[in-house]
């Protein structure tokens, strides 16, 4: 063939476009035929043998959607969507699942599965007497956090290893916030949902898997994990144990506004609300 001759899809026997094409070991596909292809399937090294038994998989999984029935939904942009009964579940950024042709993975099929929480930080910086950039003292971070369910799956039809971040587009700047709570229990329910008592016993052994950017942060005492479950519920004191400062809240801040030093769970008292008597109680 000559440099400019036209050239056909290995798979479908159109002519491929300029653009768009993808590429396999021996062969190439055109837009279409390559959009049929799971997001979980790497063609760069696979033969047209095994890209025909994947598109015969992908119309097999598609009418398989049609009895797919999900009953529960975790995350906030790419989501897992779970069949309980079937036992089985999607990871999909489309709610039209059968016209997306998410991928029906069996809780069989996973091999190993973790809740991972990925810890960032950004030193915050002040405008010196010059006008450059200089870093507080003691420094200061902004942070933000990621939660993610990242498995493998023993499937020849797409790639062994799946993450999800739940907290997509939703990340929180501190773990006392709601959100970041909210998709650590999502993440919590599914894991343990594929495979009872795996974070549990994560909880029990090591502490929550966490992969932090700066440095990991070690597992939280089971006191501490209990006072800052109940920090929503009841009146709180900030107190800064560094120089004395000291707040009735409400909002927990992230620095201590007199000397700068981060405000943890030990700056932290929590005042019991005791309930009113009822009002017969008050003639007794």
């Amino acid at each position: 063939m000559g440099l400019f001759d036209a050239k056909y899809c290995d798979i479908c026997g159109n002519k491929l476009g300029i653009l768009g094409n993808t590429k396999v070991e021996d062969g190439q596909l055109c837009k279409e035929c390559g959009g049929k292809l799971s997001p979980y399937f790497r063609p760069r090294h696979q033969t047209l043998e095994n890209v025909k038994k994947h598109l015969n998989y992908r119309e097999q999984n598609q009418q398989a959607l049609a009895s797919f029935k999900p009953d529960k939904v975790y995350g906030n942009g790419k989501k897992i969507y779970v069949d309980t009964a079937g036992r089985r579940f999607a990871v999909s950024r489309s709610s039209d699942l059968l016209k997306n042709n998410a991928d029906i993975i069996s809780f069989d099929d996973v091999q190993k599965i973790a809740r991972d929480i990925v810890e960032d930080r950004d030193e915050i910086l002040k405008e010196g007497e010059d006008g450059k950039k200089i870093p507080y003292v003691p420094p200061r971070f902004e942070y933000e956090y990621s939660v993610y369910v990242k498995m493998s799956v023993a499937n020849a039809n797409i790639d062994s290893e799946i993450s999800a971040e739940l907290s997509e587009g939703d990340r929180a700047d501190h773990k006392f916030r709601d959100s970041f709570k909210k998709y650590c229990a999502e993440a919590k329910e599914f894991v343990n949902a594929v495979k009872p008592g795996t974070i549990e016993e994560e909880e029990k052994t090591e502490g929550k898997p966490v992969t932090a950017a700066v440095r990991p942060e070690a597992p939280k005492p089971a006191a501490a994990q209990a006072k800052a479950e109940t920090l929503t519920k009841y009146k709180k004191i900030i107190r800064c144990a560094k120089c004395g400062y000291t707040s009735n809240g409400p909002e927990i801040p992230k620095f201590c506004p007199d000397c700068g030093d981060a405000i943890t769970l030990d700056d932290i008292d929590i005042l019991e609300v005791k309930p009113k008597p009822a009002a017969a109680a008050l003639f007794k």
